[in-house]
């Protein structure tokens, strides 16, 4: 495969190619995380071993979702590393998705002296579930939440806001991404054997990197080195470093 590798790096140093691009890098830890002009966490530290792979330099601009998905579609950045194509669907046009190199899912998270195991949404009915403002919810959630049948109460702090809720019992459960709530339940100083997953989602997202059309050249060595990666066990490593 390194060999491969090489004969792909080589293609692209001889299209003239500038082996450089530039990062939209939205916070959301434990994936990205900024502090001050510095950026870390999972997908910067999977990123450095790409560009350790492949040679490509990937510079970073923290910025808002907003303000990245402008500067994706006016070029000036150049990868959206947490991405799918559905999720960013309006810009197909100027849109190549690499492999995945990562799978979450959302579960439902209650303290386990009152959680209960649920088989459909219908178990949460008259129940109050903690949610992050502006999200979507499948397997009939949003549905329930429109209807009144589940009372939605959302904060736009993200996750770490709604363990504080969940804890304070000012919410009977919260809906959150599975890796996130291990990560900031070890943040925050909690005991994971004070909280249980009563329901997990029955769909997976992929996280891929999202290159503007205009880097398409680079997506087949860009592939390869997650494929790599994902082999010898370094996205692995790397996760344990933020989740232990």
């Amino acid at each position: 495969m390194r060999r491969t590798l090489s004969l792909l790096l080589l293609l692209i140093s001889a299209s003239g190619l500038t082996q450089e691009l530039t990062a939209g890098s939205v916070e959301w830890e434990p994936f990205q995380r900024h502090d001050g002009q510095q950026v870390g966490g999972i997908v910067p530290d999977m990123l450095s071993a790409i560009s350790a792979q492949t040679g490509i330099r990937i510079n970073y601009i923290p910025e808002p979702m907003k303000r990245m998905l402008v500067d994706f579609r006016s070029g000036k950045v150049q990868l959206d590393p947490m991405s799918n194509p559905t999720w960013r669907f309006e810009d197909a046009d100027l849109s190549v998705f690499s492999d995945p190199y990562l799978s979450i899912r959302d579960v439902v998270l209650m303290m386990k002296k009152d959680a209960i195991t649920a088989t459909s949404v219908r178990d949460f009915f008259g129940r109050s579930i903690g949610c992050e403002l502006g999200f979507a919810y499948a397997d009939g959630f949003d549905e329930a939440f429109r209807a009144g049948e589940i009372q939605r109460q959302d904060v736009a702090s993200g996750a770490r806001a709604n363990l504080m809720r969940l804890t304070a019992g000012r919410v009977d459960a919260i809906i959150v991404n599975e890796l996130v709530a291990d990560y900031w339940i070890t943040e925050m100083g909690m005991r994971r054997q004070d909280f249980a997953i009563a329901f997990a989602f029955s769909g997976y997202s992929d996280l891929q990197l999202r290159l503007h059309k205009s880097q398409a050249e680079m997506l087949p060595a860009i592939n390869e080195a997650i494929a790599e990666l994902q082999a010898d066990g370094t996205i692995n490593d790397i996760i344990k470093r933020y989740i232990y």
